[in-house]
């Protein structure tokens, strides 16, 4: 699935762009996230942002919750004859999508393992418990379900981040959307 990509303006050249970027978000602070009774302490900015190789990430700060699903605004910027340009898209921090991955990946592992120990029992006629065995498939189920429902209902609760961070763009960095055509 290919991902959206955003192209704004500003017409704020680089060395102020990069200053109103300073002054008006926060920086990422992980003592917030590992330990959960400062998420409710105040922070300068709605929108966080942690300064990569060559790129910055940008999030919303949500005070009640911290929720790996949320999306994370990845962009690269650079001085035009107008301003800046910034070029970025939206998606989820690449740890979370490795670790869905990795478990999905295990739990179809081990359930087709499962799955054909268990069938092979079943025709051999030698399936000490068939109850066991139901069990074990509605666990797997279930797991899976879960696997799958989880960032959908964290996506959900993220579903107004992308615009809050576009907005933000805009009226604090002046930065406008690409006009196409």
């Amino acid at each position: 699935m290919a991902r959206a990509t955003f192209v704004l303006h500003s017409t704020l050249p680089l060395d102020r762009f990069e200053a109103a970027l300073r002054e008006n978000v926060s920086k990422d602070q992980m003592w917030r996230e590992v330990f959960p009774i400062f998420l409710f302490a105040k922070a300068a900015s709605p929108v966080v942002v942690k300064y990569l190789k060559s790129e910055i990430r940008l999030r919303r700060l949500h005070y009640w919750i911290h929720n790996s699903w949320f999306p994370l605004f990845y962009a690269r910027y650079e001085a035009e004859p107008a301003g800046t340009r910034i070029e970025g898209f939206f998606d989820i921090h690449p740890f979370t999508k490795w670790f869905m991955r990795i478990w999905l990946g295990g739990l179809a592992f081990f359930a087709a393992l499962f799955a054909f120990h268990g069938l092979k029992e079943l025709n051999s006629g030698s399936l000490s418990d068939p109850d066991g065995f139901k069990q074990a498939i509605f666990t797997f189920l279930g797991m899976a379900a879960f696997g799958i429902l989880l960032p959908k209902f964290g996506a959900f609760l993220g579903r107004g981040d992308k615009q809050f961070i576009l907005d933000f763009l805009g009226d604090r960095l002046l930065a406008r959307p690409e006009k196409l055509g």
